[in-house]
């Protein structure tokens, strides 16, 4: 937003955005939280959800109803946002549309080093790296990494009776300030034709997608997840599972006072599926 010269204030549970040329935003009010709303053709509304303070007696589980017409819905945690607002602004240029536009067509596909995909993925998800078997990046044609997609190794699952070997899709990212079109179908494509899995499942988060990538691309929607809970560091805003937190034993034996940061819940995830058998 400060490379378009939008003129915007975030405050706490608050984002005002003053003028846009072209686009149009007023600050709604409904049930006592706070509501962006960007009116575009692409009907993108910006919902911000505060952290507060966390008490046994008191917990913020953010449940928003949104208008079915809605297309396209952003919930924009405090923390997020404080962690690394240069990332979360140019992911924001992208959504209205004046992002840079490539095409996966225009790229190849790299088998990238575990550092260097690494690296990417703290840079570029939402929820940073992890362990995988297979890895997967498209490299433009300025020798950029512009995506990658990361998937797991196979497990046996039962379906109706029959053993399946069955591939978690575990990551896919671009750079925050790119569109790329038709990337995450070309390191799908490139990975079903190299490791020929009879099935791959996914999720989608939902505080940024409802999957209709997924779906556009072959998945059926097959589960929802619940809402998860999580701590907040206050000295870098970074996020951590509250689970993950009780059974580590590096966080138990820390002396961290972990357990007085503040907690949110994110907004849950769809599991989506698709068949190759």
């Amino acid at each position: 937003m400060h490379n378009e010269q939008v003129d915007y204030l975030f405050q706490l549970a608050e984002l005002t955005v003053h003028s846009v040329d072209g686009l149009n935003f007023t600050l709604l009010q409904e049930d006592g939280m706070n509501q962006a709303m960007l009116s575009t053709e692409a009907h993108l509304m910006i919902v911000p959800v505060p952290l507060v303070t966390f008490t046994q007696e008191h917990t913020v589980v953010p449940v928003f109803l949104i208008p079915a017409s809605r297309t396209s819905v952003l919930y924009l945690y405090e923390d997020r946002w404080r962690s690394n607002p240069l990332y979360w602004q140019a992911r924001l240029r992208v959504r209205w549309g004046r992002g840079e536009r490539i095409f996966a067509r225009n790229c190849r596909v790299v088998r990238p080093q575990a550092d260097q995909l690494s690296s990417f993925l703290q840079a570029c998800h939402t929820y940073g790296s992890t362990r995988s078997r297979y890895r997967y990046a498209l490299v433009d044609a300025k020798d950029r990494l512009v995506a990658a997609a990361t998937f797991s190794a196979p497990r046996w699952m039962d379906r109706e009776g029959v053993q399946v070997a069955s591939w978690e899709w575990i990551r896919y990212a671009s750079l925050p300030e790119l569109t790329i079109v038709g990337g995450m179908s070309r390191l799908l494509e490139t990975f079903v034709r190299e490791v020929h899995p009879q099935e791959i499942m996914t999720y989608a988060d939902l505080e940024w997608s409802s999957g209709t990538a997924y779906q556009q691309l072959g998945f059926e929607k097959v589960e929802t997840r619940p809402c998860v809970e999580f701590c907040v560091d206050p000295s870098d805003w970074s996020r951590h599972s509250v689970v993950k937190m009780n059974n580590d034993r590096r966080y138990r034996n820390s002396g961290l006072i972990w357990q007085d940061w503040p907690r949110i819940f994110n907004l849950g995830s769809e599991k989506f599926l698709r068949r190759y058998w």
